[in-house]
């Protein structure tokens, strides 16, 4: 095995796991008043979520139908637990527009009924596509630019909603193209 394909999966699995311990960074230097620092690692989360994947997906741990299966459904809901929990915290804490918060959990409900309607129909998602993952870029960071520059944060609303509703659309299609 190379060298690469073993430092791939070494950091693959690492973003994946390192995501949790960095929600809970998020947290604490929000409820902290450390704003910027809060915003520095909403960013951070952001790059892990994108690169652990891709990283993963090049091991030879992606092979691994089971460990495939664990990291992916560990990934998504590591990923939605913090973007709705740093979201929540700062809506009851920190006065966070009501109608942005929405707007997150309408994406983050779409796209679980998306994914459960794959399930039913015996054809789940295995991986994002590219708008759903600029949907969820852009909502991490609404969230982010809201802690330091909070008059312009709902200008990163309009690709969370153009991008989440092409990403759905896809998703969509994607799982009727085989049934």
């Amino acid at each position: 095995m190379s060298l690469k394909k073993e430092l791939f999966k070494i950091l693959g699995v690492f973003l994946t796991l390192l995501k949790p311990l960095n929600a809970i960074f998020v947290l604490w230097s929000i409820l902290y008043d450390h704003n910027w620092l809060g915003a520095v690692a909403i960013i951070w989360l952001i790059i892990c979520d994108i690169f652990d994947g891709f990283f993963f997906s090049r091991s030879s741990l992606s092979n691994n139908k089971n460990l495939f299966w664990w990291r992916r459904v560990f990934d998504v809901t590591i990923d939605y637990v913090a973007l709705l929990s740093v979201s929540t915290v700062l809506l009851i804490y920190y006065d966070f527009p009501l109608y942005l918060y929405i707007f997150l959990c309408i994406r983050e409900i779409i796209l679980l009924f998306i994914l459960l309607y794959g399930y039913w129909l015996k054809n789940p998602l295995r991986e994002p596509n590219l708008s759903s993952r600029l949907s969820q870029f852009s909502g991490g960071l609404m969230i982010a630019i809201w802690l330091i520059f909070p008059s312009i944060a709902f200008y990163f609303l309009i690709p969370l909603i153009i991008f989440g509703i092409l990403g759905s659309k896809k998703y969509y299609r994607t799982i009727t193209s085989n049934v």
